[in-house]
């Protein structure tokens, strides 16, 4: 797996920025110490070797990223979804009139709340979700992280779409969705997550699938009648990986060797672990966008800001006992599918 560095990169001075005037989503072009500031930078991060360059369409980030292209030869990819905050009344304005003017809306605004800025412009979680999508994008990728070879601890499975630290899962070994590779060489094994056929190209990378044509065809020939895709197959490695029957079958082999993924007997026996690999992904990689759980809470008579570090304790925890379950257990909830299947 190739992993991705990302290296943000702000636009030189304008002159509304020598004056603090807002500028949002107005184009204001660079100024001469900008046009200076850039090409110095654009030096370093030159000798970055960047694979890709990426801009707003704002003529000054646009100026900012050619700066760079000039050094690199490569070509800049302009995508609005990485533009500034829009700044909505307060855009033209400087610090000192939009205090005038929205006082408490700019302070809150100004220590970091996430209040829509200028009134009408955007919050800055818009912005967040906005600009974490278009990198998302750009590095597309999920990898299932399990237990490693030479690890003492007991087999453990994570998925993730960051780069995972390799004792975040004991010894971890990972197995990604996509490969990126900059050698279009075929690789002759056939394992399961071995490179297969290009599939789409990435700037200079190439995105191959993970699971190679030859463990496609192994389960397609094991549910003949059925259609299946590689990623049903890498969400079916994941919720297999999950069953404490499987865990509990291969405990020796775990112990000592990466995983083997059988086939189930059944296919609606695939379908299910492949739906509940999906499920317990969508879980693990968004739980913190859950919504919190509403919670009546007692104070014993006390207002919240009455409350002390002696006021909060713990009397007792425990997992609950289940049987013939997936059960993940992430922050303050428990998500659970009950499952029963033949290997």
């Amino acid at each position: 797996m190739v992993g991705n560095r990302i290296v943000i990169w702000r636009h030189g001075q304008t002159d509304w920025n020598k004056i603090n005037r807002f500028q949002g989503h107005s184009d204001i072009p660079l100024n001469k110490v900008g046009e200076y500031q850039v090409v110095e930078a654009a030096k370093v991060l030159a000798a970055l070797r960047p694979d890709r360059i990426i801009s707003s369409d704002l003529i000054r980030a646009q100026k900012t990223a050619a700066a760079l292209a000039n050094l690199t030869n490569i070509k800049v990819e302009i995508n609005p979804g990485i533009r500034e905050t829009n700044g909505g009344l307060w855009e033209g304005r400087t610090a000192t009139e939009n205090r005038a003017s929205h006082g408490d809306l700019f302070a809150k605004w100004y220590e970091g709340g996430d209040e829509p800025a200028g009134v009408t412009g955007e919050r800055r979680s818009d912005v967040a979700k906005r600009a974490v999508a278009v990198i998302e994008k750009e590095t597309d990728n999920l990898i299932i992280s399990t237990t490693g070879r030479g690890s003492t601890k007991e087999f453990s499975v994570l998925i993730s779409n960051q780069i995972m630290d390799l004792e975040c899962i004991s010894k971890g070994q990972c197995f990604p969705l996509y490969l990126y590779d900059d050698d279009v060489a075929k690789d002759t094994e056939t394992d399961l997550f071995n490179q297969a056929d290009t599939d789409t190209a990435d700037g200079q990378y190439t995105r191959k699938d993970a699971i190679s044509d030859a463990g496609l065809k192994h389960f397609q020939d094991a549910y003949s009648t059925e259609t299946i895709s590689k990623e049903d197959i890498f969400y079916y490695v994941y919720g297999l990986l999950h069953s404490e029957d499987y865990r509990t079958r291969y405990a020796d082999n775990l112990i000592k060797e990466l995983p083997r993924i059988p086939c189930v007997k059944k296919a609606e026996d695939f379908w299910a672990f492949s739906k509940a690999g999906r499920d317990l992904a969508h879980w693990h990689l968004n739980y913190e966008t859950v919504e919190p759980y509403k919670a009546k809470l007692d104070l014993g008579g006390k207002s919240l800001k009455q409350l002390e570090d002696k006021d909060f304790y713990v009397t007792k925890m425990k997992f609950p006992k289940f049987t013939s379950m997936f059960v993940s257990v992430s922050g303050m909830f428990c998500f659970v599918i009950a499952t029963s299947r033949t290997f």
